[in-house]
């Protein structure tokens, strides 16, 4: 919420929203507003926030993370060779986007082969390394889901693992994209 009554979602599909005037009142002046930056981030698809990122460090604003399993390339549930059926969200995705991601997810092995974590926690750890981020949002199916992502918190990366992933990161996980997504924002 913003000191002038709106909610704001700075985003890849951003806008705002009028303040929903029925639940409690605005805070006292002075109480510290929080904003916070809605990013679809994971570690299979590489979004530009380093600009972001650098508001948020100086404590601006959160940020929370959705989508963290890179429609599954990060979290054990599909292969390379899935199809998604007709009515399967997934099914709309870039063919060459979602091999992609599976190629980068590979660079990652370290991050749970003998770790302990299993490739889902890997991929929610990786986000919690970043003090930016308040929360992460995967979608879970299952309460089985639930407890194998929030025992990632139990198992954070080392201090050698996040470099090591912001290395790769910083160079698209030595890989060349066959398909380079559109950024998309409604603002």
């Amino acid at each position: 919420m913003t000191t002038d009554g709106t909610t704001e979602q700075d985003s890849v599909s951003g806008g705002q929203a009028p303040l929903d005037t029925s639940g409690p009142a605005l805070p006292p002046p002075g109480t510290p507003i929080i904003e916070v930056v809605d990013i679809g981030k994971n570690y299979g698809s590489v979004i530009a926030l380093r600009d972001v990122t650098t508001t948020v460090k100086a404590g601006e604003v959160t940020m929370i993370s959705r989508v963290p399993h890179a429609s599954d390339s990060l979290s054990g549930k599909a292969t390379p060779d899935t199809v998604f059926g007709p009515k399967d969200h997934r099914s709309h995705r870039n063919r060459d986007n979602m091999l992609d991601n599976f190629e980068k997810a590979e660079t990652l092995r370290f991050l749970w082969d003998g770790t302990g974590r299993t490739i889902g926690q890997a991929a929610v750890a990786g986000i919690l390394a970043h003090n930016e981020f308040t929360c992460v949002l995967p979608t879970v199916l299952s309460v089985d889901d639930v407890r194998e992502y929030a025992a990632a918190s139990e198992m954070p990366l080392t201090a050698d693992e996040h470099a090591q992933v912001e290395a790769l990161w910083s160079r698209n996980f030595d890989h060349v994209d066959r398909y380079v997504m559109p950024l998309k924002s409604s603002v």
